[in-house]
């Protein structure tokens, strides 16, 4: 068993982003180190640990510039392919679960499940945040990037879907959801019509 395997037992393991290469990345919270599993899954590589001041990595993303992306309690970190670690500020004392999905705009989307926002990051890592729109205590959690050029995100406390445009704007859909479902995922898609 290699290193990275036995470091990697008994860890929480969040975020799988598969690589070109036939490889995958995952990014544990636990032992705070982002890792490259091989495609013959039986090896691993510790790429880069990241300390808590870095981040504990709740999700892991590939940007439209080329760099992974993890976002943790409160702060998103950037990992270029030559492993350089630098970490943004996104959040707030209310801040948690911060969940990450590549946009269509080059940007990275978060939803921020604790302060009830959503927000985007620019591969320079500018920060902005949008809360109009989402009502008290929804708890915005998994975001995904739509075929409508926009980003959709669940807010499970509420049980609602809500789509936010590039520019910031918010817009709740609830028609068709049970009630206190616990929305859980949601990613873009074919629509129904194309599906055979």
């Amino acid at each position: 068993m290699t290193p990275a395997i036995t470091l990697l037992q008994n860890r929480r393991a969040r975020g799988l982003l598969p690589s070109c290469a036939g490889h995958v990345w995952l990014a544990s919270i636990v032992a705070l180190a982002v890792v490259l599993v091989g495609a013959d899954a039986a090896s691993a590589a510790i790429l880069k640990r990241v300390g808590p001041a870095d981040l504990q990595a709740e999700s892991i993303v590939a940007g439209a510039d080329g760099n992974l992306w993890l976002g943790g309690e409160g702060a998103i970190t950037r990992m270029t392919p030559a492993g350089v670690v630098t970490t943004f500020d996104a959040g707030s004392a209310e801040s948690s679960d911060l969940q990450l999905a590549a946009g269509p705009d080059g940007n990275v989307w978060f939803t921020d499940f604790g302060a009830n926002l959503v927000g985007r990051i620019t591969p320079l890592g500018m920060v902005t945040k949008f809360s109009a729109g989402i009502p008290p205590r929804s708890g915005p959690l998994d975001i995904a990037a739509g075929p409508d050029g926009n980003m959709w995100f669940t807010e499970p406390s509420i049980g609602r879907v809500a789509r936010v445009t590039p520019l910031g704007l918010i817009t709740q859909f609830s028609a068709g959801i049970i009630p206190r479902s616990g929305l859980s995922g949601i990613t873009g898609g074919p629509r129904l019509s194309e599906v055979s």
